[in-house]
Protein backbone atom coordinates (compact mmCIF):
# COMPACT_ATOMS: atom_id res chain seq x y z
CA UNK A 1 0.00 0.00 0.00
CA UNK A 2 1.35 3.31 -0.62
CA UNK A 3 1.85 5.71 2.51
CA UNK A 4 1.98 9.13 0.46
CA UNK A 5 -0.37 12.09 0.53
CA UNK A 6 -1.89 11.68 -3.21
CA UNK A 7 -3.96 15.24 -2.59
CA UNK A 8 -0.94 17.11 -2.52
CA UNK A 9 0.69 15.82 -5.81
CA UNK A 10 -2.70 16.41 -7.37
CA UNK A 11 -3.21 19.96 -6.10
CA UNK A 12 0.54 20.29 -7.40
CA UNK A 13 0.01 19.45 -10.82
CA UNK A 14 -3.26 21.26 -10.98
CA UNK A 15 -0.82 24.53 -10.00
CA UNK A 16 1.65 23.43 -12.40
CA UNK A 17 -1.13 23.40 -15.13
CA UNK A 18 -2.62 26.79 -14.39
CA UNK A 19 1.41 28.33 -14.74
CA UNK A 20 1.52 26.48 -17.76
CA UNK A 21 -1.89 27.88 -19.12
CA UNK A 22 -1.08 31.21 -18.49
CA UNK A 23 2.70 31.51 -18.89
CA UNK A 24 2.53 29.85 -22.12
CA UNK A 25 1.19 32.39 -24.11
CA UNK A 26 2.53 35.28 -22.31
CA UNK A 27 6.30 34.32 -23.11
CA UNK A 28 5.02 33.72 -26.96
CA UNK A 29 4.06 37.30 -26.82
CA UNK A 30 0.32 36.73 -26.33
CA UNK A 31 -1.64 38.96 -24.50
CA UNK A 32 -3.41 37.64 -21.86
CA UNK A 33 -6.89 40.26 -21.27
CA UNK A 34 -7.88 40.75 -17.82
CA UNK A 35 -11.69 39.43 -17.57
CA UNK A 36 -9.83 36.34 -19.18
CA UNK A 37 -7.04 36.02 -16.26
CA UNK A 38 -10.19 36.43 -13.54
CA UNK A 39 -12.02 33.71 -15.35
CA UNK A 40 -9.17 31.34 -15.78
CA UNK A 41 -7.98 32.09 -12.01
CA UNK A 42 -11.58 31.62 -10.94
CA UNK A 43 -12.02 28.19 -13.02
CA UNK A 44 -9.39 26.57 -12.10
CA UNK A 45 -8.52 28.25 -8.57
CA UNK A 46 -12.08 27.17 -7.00
CA UNK A 47 -11.95 23.47 -8.05
CA UNK A 48 -8.63 23.34 -6.11
CA UNK A 49 -9.61 24.99 -2.96
CA UNK A 50 -12.82 22.19 -2.68
CA UNK A 51 -10.53 20.10 -3.83
CA UNK A 52 -8.27 21.08 -0.56
CA UNK A 53 -11.12 21.15 2.13
CA UNK A 54 -12.12 17.80 1.06
CA UNK A 55 -8.85 15.77 1.30
CA UNK A 56 -7.31 18.03 3.94
CA UNK A 57 -7.03 15.43 6.77
CA UNK A 58 -3.80 13.07 7.45
CA UNK A 59 -4.05 9.60 5.43
CA UNK A 60 -5.66 6.56 7.66
CA UNK A 61 -3.45 4.23 10.25
CA UNK A 62 -3.08 1.12 8.45
CA UNK A 63 -4.10 -1.98 10.19
CA UNK A 64 0.25 -2.20 11.00
CA UNK A 65 0.40 1.11 12.57
CA UNK A 66 -2.71 0.43 14.67
CA UNK A 67 -1.04 -2.87 16.07
CA UNK A 68 2.29 -1.60 16.57
CA UNK A 69 1.10 1.21 18.64
CA UNK A 70 -1.08 -0.71 20.47
CA UNK A 71 1.52 -3.30 21.42
CA UNK A 72 3.87 -0.49 22.35
CA UNK A 73 2.15 2.11 24.02
CA UNK A 74 3.77 2.79 27.66
CA UNK A 75 1.31 1.25 31.01
CA UNK A 76 0.33 3.08 33.93
CA UNK A 77 2.07 1.55 36.21
CA UNK A 78 5.66 3.07 35.51
CA UNK A 79 5.47 3.66 31.74
CA UNK A 80 6.65 0.51 30.50
CA UNK A 81 5.17 -1.88 28.40
CA UNK A 82 4.38 -5.37 29.81
CA UNK A 83 6.70 -7.92 30.20
CA UNK A 84 6.70 -10.53 27.82
CA UNK A 85 8.54 -13.83 29.09
CA UNK A 86 8.92 -16.66 26.83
Amino acid sequence: MVNTRMHLVVASAWLLALVAMFAAPAAVGMSIPFSAAIAGLLLTGIPLAVFLLLFRGAAPQTIGQILYDTEHSPTVDGGQPPRRDR
